[in-house]
């Protein structure tokens, strides 16, 4: 660069044009590539101009200015080179020391990675080695671990020992805790016997292995005593077992785990005694509750079987005597409660029984003090079915004073026994390890008793009515265990239902065999009959019991062999009904006999509605008597003589004679109709005590009356003028007859 700035400053001009066109001489052109170029730079300026040349002279004249122009620029630039040569240089010097900087730095930084890669590869050998250091720690770790539990079961602390054998089993949870450190101890031991191997050997396991033997020994005995001693302390009178179970002895399961692992022969007699103390406990509380409940029994005499009145048609010597009273009395007083209360058939069976039947449901005494009982009626002794699964057993001495009948202890005791075998069940399963047969075991006491009980109070039962209420208290109860998930009574559920049901149907045909036997025999129906016509009590048994046993039957659910019986006793009724009217002397008292039972058995049958299907035969009975009661009540008062004036022929004589007859005969009937139909009212009321339905039959009678006597007039006045006009004049009015009609009416309300 310095050469060519001298050579600048020496020569001249020229001699750089010559030079330079000497340089370009060097790289000549060829024409191709000049007219390439040409084409290339056509839009220059000059190339422009050159080419807009018309001649070579001008051309050479613009060539020469042009020339002139880069000479002038190429001196401009070697002065202005020439004065920035001392820069140059100076740049040229920095520039150099900046490559040898940079040669410095790149042999620094080749230094710094040759140092660097050697440095990664030891840290690539300290994490190799920081691994194996860590394996190792973790199987020193795991090693030590081991170890520490093998040290730590072949020694035995003072501690423990003096725990183990002075500690109490009773203060607080801290014995079971030593009991789980020996546990662990013990079973060690056993595992390392069991494996057998150089472990066995050590001197070590045998000096442990007798004094732990001495320990199991020690803590079995403290645990027998403890569990003795509360077992015995079930026995004493008046120990809440339930709360002693559940508070005590479920707080020390652990230990029955540790007996039953490592003492299973203490741990067998333990779970035997448990038995013997649990049966013989529930056992007797649960006969102590049966007696003290068997006080408040009902005693409706001698549990004999041919005691008066236990079946529908035996002969009760009390009710015959005062069967007129007692019969008029119950018909009186259902009439009014229908009449009062408005209930009808539409009413509740419980409140409907109740006032049908006058004394069902109703605990009363008779004049001797003894409590009056019914075999038939069901009354309010239906209320035990409302609440079969959620009422407590009855309290013995908070009921005293207060007579029970034989289902309602029946149904106490056991609700009594289906909650004790509840709790006693989940609890053997939480305490003695889900075994189940300990609980069998337990209850096979209780169960006997139960079992004696149920069977000695069905051979003395002869109540269909609480036979019937006692199957369905037992399913209720099937049903409660059903929803408590608790399997444990299923089979004793079971047999009590087998002895109940052969029971009560042999009480059930007995009841119809004691109708049908009165039906057939003359002699008892002799000892049955009764000179009144009122409601025969034998027909309030069998109706109150057939309403007793179709609401049970609809509550069990529907028997068609009880439907077949219920069928079977209202013919053999009917049939009794029929031969105990033949023996009155006359068809009026046979009528009026009929009548009032039919009538009392509507009375009760009618009080509810599902009672329906069996109303229906007596109703449509009732229906036909009435009509023949009136026919006969017509006839004793006024003959046949209405009946004659249809059989009379008019016109076949001159002056016809069966006008005049008919004309005496309506004669006679308008100066009597008054005095006759008070004597028929009289003789209604007195011959029918329910009101409704004298009123009833008096209605139909007289109503049948002024039917009678307008045919009879109509056929008179027809035929002819003047026997219409003595008609007429002798004739009752209708206004005048329904006039004393509704007099006598009112007068009887």
């Amino acid at each position: 660069m310095s050469h060519h700035s001298r050579g600048g400053g020496e020569g001249d001009g020229r001699g750089q044009n010559v030079q330079i066109v000497e340089e370009d001489r060097g790289d000549v052109l060829s024409p191709e590539e000049i007219s390439d170029l040409i084409t290339k730079y056509s839009g220059h300026e000059i190339v422009k101009n050159v080419l807009e040349c018309a001649s070579l002279e001008e051309l050479n004249e613009k060539a020469s200015i042009a020339n002139d122009r880069l000479h002038k620029l190429e001196s401009e630039s070697i002065k202005d080179h020439a004065k920035e040569c001392d820069n140059l240089v100076l740049l040229q010097e920095k520039i150099q020391n900046c490559d040898e900087t940079l040669a410095h730095i790149e042999n620094v930084l080749s230094n710094f990675q040759t140092n660097l890669g050697k440095i990664s590869g030891e840290i690539s050998n300290l994490q190799s080695s920081s691994s194996h250091v860590t394996q190792r720690l973790m199987e020193c770790k795991e090693t030590e671990l081991a170890l520490g539990e093998y040290v730590e079961q072949l020694t035995i602390s003072p501690d423990l020992i003096a725990k183990v054998l002075s500690t109490e089993v009773g203060d607080g949870t801290e014995y079971i805790h030593v009991c789980k450190a020996l546990s662990e101890k013990l079973i060690f031991k056993r595992d390392v016997k069991r494996r057998g191997g150089q472990d066995a050997t050590y001197a070590a396991f045998a000096d442990i292995e007798s004094e732990l033997e001495r320990l199991r020994i020690k803590a079995i005995q403290k645990i027998r005593d403890f569990f003795i001693q509360k077992f015995h302390s079930l026995r004493k009178p008046k120990t809440n077992i339930q709360l002693l179970q559940t508070n005590v002895l479920k707080k020390y399961k652990p230990l029955l785990d540790f007996l039953q692992v490592h003492g299973a022969d203490i741990f067998r007699e333990i779970r035997a005694l448990y038995v013997e103390t649990m049966g013989k406990v529930l056992k007797a509380a649960l006969q102590n509750y049966i007696s003290a409940l068997s006080v408040l029994k009902i005693e409706s005499g001698p549990g004999s079987r041919n005691r008066n009145g236990q079946y529908i048609g035996d002969v009760d010597a009390s009710a015959s005597s005062a069967s007129s009273s007692s019969a008029t009395l119950l018909s009186a007083s259902t009439s009014s409660n229908n009449a009062n209360t408005g209930k009808g058939a539409n009413g509740h069976f419980l409140s409907s029984l109740g006032q049908a039947s006058g004394i069902a449901g109703t605990v009363s005494t008779s004049k001797d003090g003894k409590v009056a009982h019914t075999n038939f009626s069901l009354g309010k002794r239906a209320n035990i079915l409302a609440n079969i699964e959620t009422a407590a057993p009855i309290i013995a001495h908070s009921s005293s004073g207060s007579k029970l009948h034989w289902e309602a202890i029946f149904r106490s005791s056991q609700k009594l026994l289906v909650d004790m075998a509840t709790f006693e069940y989940l609890f053997c399963i939480d305490f003695w390890k889900g075994d189940s047969q300990i609980f069998r075991d337990v209850f096979a006491q209780p169960l006997q008793a139960m079992d004696e009980y149920v069977q000695s109070g069905i051979n003395t039962n002869f109540d269909a009515i609480g036979l019937a209420l006692a199957i369905l208290i037992n399913r209720g109860h099937q049903k409660l265990m059903q929803k408590r998930r608790i399997p444990s009574l299923d089979s004793h559920l079971d047999k009590v239902n087998i002895m109940l049901w052969p029971k009560f149907k042999m009480v059930f045909d007995a009841h119809i065999k004691s109708v049908v036997s009165a039906c057939e025999n003359a002699k008892n129906q002799t000892k049955l009959f009764v000179d009144d016509v009122s409601a025969h009590y034998v027909t309030q048994r069998y109706a109150e019991f057939t309403a007793s046993m179709t609401v049970l039957s609809k509550l069990e659910g529907g028997d068609n062999q009880l439907r077949n019986n219920l069928e079977r006793l209202r013919m053999a009724q009917y049939d009794l009904l029929v031969k105990l009217a033949e023996r009155f002397t006359t068809p009026k008292r046979r009528s009026c006999f009929l009548l009032n039972n039919y009538d009392l058995i509507h009375q009760i049958l009618s009080a509810d509605e599902n009672l329906e299907h069996e109303l229906g035969f007596f109703d449509e009975q009732l229906i036909i008597e009435t009509d023949a009661f009136v026919q006969i009540e017509l006839e004793a008062h006024f003959g046949d003589a209405l009946l004659q004036i249809e059989k009379l022929e008019f016109g076949k004589s001159s002056p016809d004679a069966a006008v005049e007859q008919s004309i005496q005969i309506l004669k006679a009937f308008s100066e009597q109709w008054k005095q006759q139909i008070t004597k028929i009212n009289s003789e209604i009321v007195s011959l029918f005590s329910n009101y409704n339905r004298g009123m009833d039959i008096l209605q139909r009678t007289l109503s049948s009356l002024l039917v009678k006597y307008t045919d009879a007039c109509e056929k008179t006045s027809a035929s002819g003028e003047e026997a219409k006009k003595s008609v007429d004049a002798i004739r009752v009015t209708n206004a005048a007859f329904l006039f004393e009609c509704k007099r006598y009416a009112r007068a009887t309300k």
